[in-house]
C-alpha cells in the first residue's frame, strides 16, 4: 500500500525519542510509504497551518502513483 508521511518540525510528536531514526528508516520498514516530507516551522496540525504545502505534496504523491 503506497503512503507519505508528513509531519511538521514542530509537532511534539515529531520529537519523541527515536523518531529521528524511525521517519528515515520508514521506506526500509515499509516500502511503499516514500521519502518523508517534514515542514519547517510546522506543528501538529499540518493541514490547517500549511494548506498549501500539504496539497502541493498530496498531489505529488497522488500523481507519482501507477494507475
Amino acid at each position: 500500500m503506497p503512503g507519505r508521511y508528513v509531519t511538521g518540525d514542530r509537532d511534539l510528536v515529531y520529537g519523541f525519542p527515536w523518531m529521528d531514526q524511525l521517519i528515515p528508516a520508514l521506506p526500509t520498514l515499509h516500502p511503499g510509504i516514500g521519502p518523508a516530507h517534514i515542514l519547517p516551522g510546522c506543528g501538529h496540525c499540518i493541514a490547517e497551518e500549511y494548506s498549501d504545502q500539504v496539497n502541493a505534496t498530496l498531489l505529488e504523491f497522488l500523481g507519482s502513483l501507477k494507475s
